[in-house]
């Protein structure tokens, strides 16, 4: 790592003096010193002026990590286990902050390359599977239950309109869920179809799972002490868990559902 005195990476808050390092970058004639102290700033610090940049999209992470990808594995890894260890550690933490970014399809490139490190692929794409959201929808569930009026107002739409209760529980999961994410997304996102709809397909097949499951511990519940709800009903309070959990979890961390 460079000394304090050294400057190998120039910074600046709008990114002017970074912009010859950053070409130096893509070219792949920037320095391991240089790559690491990149690293360094742009993932590991949060509170860098680098990473400051790079979530103001002056520069795009994702982009950079996969272009600069063999500098980044030669700066980082050798044949020796240890240090084996240390480049798997580096690109676990780029995944967690490309997810924190809303990068969903660069993070699963990244994990990619964690996989073909030896990792393994369950070890590799288990920061896809996204926790916060699970107790986001359970407190969801938690929120409907103590809220008797919009518990009644869901019973009288599964008894008059069951025929259409499948579509209405989608349109009440889908609406919130796509608009806030088209909305929170990067600038650079929204030009960007691969990116929106992978990260829309990762955070809906997440959502879809973990409300099924509560509907289905409901119909559980409801069957051991007699209540025998209509399957419409328990639909809409899934699918209603699971948009009340989506914004608790804007107002809980005003971030994206994935990272740590």
């Amino acid at each position: 790592m460079p000394g304090d005195n050294e400057k190998p990476f120039p910074e600046s808050e709008d990114g002017q003096a970074l912009d010859v390092f950053h070409d130096k970058l893509l070219a792949h004639e920037a320095t391991e010193a240089d790559v690491e102290t990149w690293f360094e700033r742009a993932v590991l610090h949060d509170d860098s002026k680098v990473a400051r940049l790079y979530n103001r999209g002056k520069f795009v992470l994702g982009d950079d990590i996969l272009a600069t990808a063999k500098d980044f594995q030669r700066a980082f890894s050798t044949h020796d286990p240890e240090e084996k260890q240390a480049y798997q550690r580096a690109l676990e933490a780029v995944i967690n902050t490309l997810l924190r970014q809303n990068q969903f399809a660069a993070a699963w490139a990244v994990a990619g390359l964690l996989k073909n490190s030896g990792a393994g692929w369950l070890a590799s794409h288990r920061y896809f599977f996204l926790w916060r959201m699970l107790a986001c929808v359970v407190a969801g569930g938690v929120a409907l239950a103590g809220n008797g009026g919009l518990t009644d107002t869901l019973k009288k739409i599964a008894s008059t309109a069951s025929d259409h209760s499948l579509l209405i529980a989608m349109g009440i999961a889908l609406v919130p869920i796509v608009g806030f994410e088209i909305v929170i997304a990067p600038s650079y996102g929204k030009h960007r179809l691969k990116e929106t709809c992978f990260r829309l397909g990762t955070i809906l097949l997440n959502g879809m799972v973990f409300a099924g499951m509560l509907g289905a511990g409901q119909s559980f519940v409801d069957t051991r002490v007699g209540w025998n709800s209509r399957v419409e009903f328990v639909q809409l309070c899934a699918a209603t868990s699971l948009a009340l959990g989506y914004v608790i979890n804007l107002i809980w961390r005003d971030k994206s559902v994935a990272g740590n």
